[in-house]
């Protein structure tokens, strides 16, 4: 059931957008509607310039708290140029997590390259690791790494990067199972 135009938001009110490639928090504004469909400043986005048919979470402030919204993105077009968002159900209090996120208390090497980066893994999930890296690292978001704890490796992306005192609170994406 597709939302109805009062429940949408408004012209001029910021969103984020995440784009289910990446899983990355991408800040923009609405420009209009068209109908059922936001109209949006185009985000950032480095997976590619080809954004049509992509899947996307789009979030939002309202007086009593968040509103977020499934939709593809149906057109890219103008100048500046925008993305056409079809929403594919009405807003609702979001859920950010897709699956139950765990506090633990583990270690990890991160590779970026060349570096080896250790972490201290602060929580975990099917998809994705909450890390504290040393302040002095260089990882930045959308960067992917291999991620190595227990004597397994996955590949990651870095969803997060965000001080944390004299550390650094990383967000991990897994790209493929740590097991």
């Amino acid at each position: 059931m597709p939302p109805s135009a009062p429940t949408l938001p408004a012209a001029g009110t910021p969103v984020t957008v995440r784009p289910a490639c990446c899983g990355a928090e991408l800040p923009t504004r609405v420009v209009g509607h068209e109908g059922e469909s936001l109209v949006l400043v185009r985000p950032a986005h480095s997976c590619g310039a080809d954004a049509v048919g992509r899947e996307v979470l789009v979030t939002w402030t309202v007086g009593d708290g968040l509103r977020c919204a499934d939709g593809v993105v149906r057109a890219v077009r103008g100048a500046p140029v925008r993305w056409v968002v079809g929403l594919s159900g009405p807003p609702v209090a979001p859920n950010r997590r897709r699956e139950e996120r765990v506090e633990c208390r583990d270690t990890a090497v991160l590779r970026a390259g060349r570096a080896m980066i250790p972490a201290q893994v602060v929580n975990r999930s099917r998809s994705g690791l909450g890390c504290l890296v040393g302040g002095a690292s260089r990882l930045a978001v959308h960067q992917e790494v291999t991620v190595e704890m227990h004597g397994r490796r996955a590949r990651a992306r870095v969803v997060r990067v965000r001080p944390a005192g004299t550390s650094l609170d990383v967000g991990l994406r897994l790209l493929e199972p740590l097991g």
